[in-house]
C-alpha cells in the first residue's frame, strides 16, 4: 500500500493530484484503523526493561510524541533522554511487581540522564518530589497519585492509549 502511494505521489502532475492521492491513502487507513479496545490490548502489551529491550525502540518513539504531544521542556535533545521506570526494575519479582507491568508504558517518562541517576531506587513519592525540584515535566497523571501500585500504572497505560488513539495518532 506505502510504496503504490509513493509511486502515485511521484508520478503525480498536479499539486490537486497529490492531495486526491493523499486522501485517498487516509482513507484506506481510516478502514484499517482496529478499534480503540483492540489497540488498548496491543498498547498495553508493549513493554520496556532491561530483560525485555527488544520494543525500546518503539518505546522511545511513543514517549517522544506523548512528550511533543504535552509540550514537555528537556535542556537535552531527545536522542539524549533516558528512560525512568517510576516503578524500579529492581521490584520485579516483589510484592507482586511483574515485568510485564513495570516495563508498562504508564510507568515510563523520559528523563535526563542526570536526573535519572539521582532518582535510582527512590520511592514513588520521593521520586514525584525530586522531580518536582529539579523542575522536569511531569505527567499530569503522575503529579495526582497519592501512590503508585500496579492498578496505577494499568489506569495510566489505558489513558495514555486513548490519547494515543484519539489524539496522538488519529486520522
Amino acid at each position: 500500500m506505502y510504496s503504490s502511494f509513493a509511486r502515485k505521489i511521484f508520478e503525480a502532475q498536479t499539486s490537486q493530484d497529490v492531495s486526491t492521492e493523499i486522501n485517498a491513502l487516509k482513507e484506506k487507513l481510516r478502514k484499517r484503523k482496529p478499534a480503540i479496545d483492540e489497540f488498548k490490548v496491543a498498547f498495553k502489551q508493549l513493554c520496556f526493561t532491561n530483560n525485555r529491550s527488544k520494543q525500546k525502540h518503539l518505546v522511545r518513539y511513543i514517549l517522544r510524541k506523548f512528550s511533543e504531544h504535552y509540550s514537555y521542556r528537556y535542556s537535552s535533545d531527545y536522542d539524549d533522554l533516558t528512560i525512568e521506570h517510576i516503578q524500579p526494575q529492581s521490584s520485579i519479582g516483589n510484592d507482586n511487581w511483574t515485568e510485564e507491568t513495570v516495563g508498562m508504558l504508564g510507568n515510563l517518562i523520559f528523563i535526563e540522564e542526570k536526573i535519572n541517576g539521582m532518582l535510582g531506587e527512590k520511592s514513588y513519592t520521593d521520586k514525584i518530589a525530586q522531580l518536582k525540584s529539579e523542575g522536569c515535566s511531569i505527567p499530569s497523571f503522575l503529579e495526582t497519585q497519592e501512590s503508585w501500585t500496579a492498578e496505577s500504572i494499568s489506569e495510566h497505560t489505558d489513558s495514555m492509549a486513548e490519547i494515543a488513539y484519539n489524539t496522538i495518532w488519529d486520522i
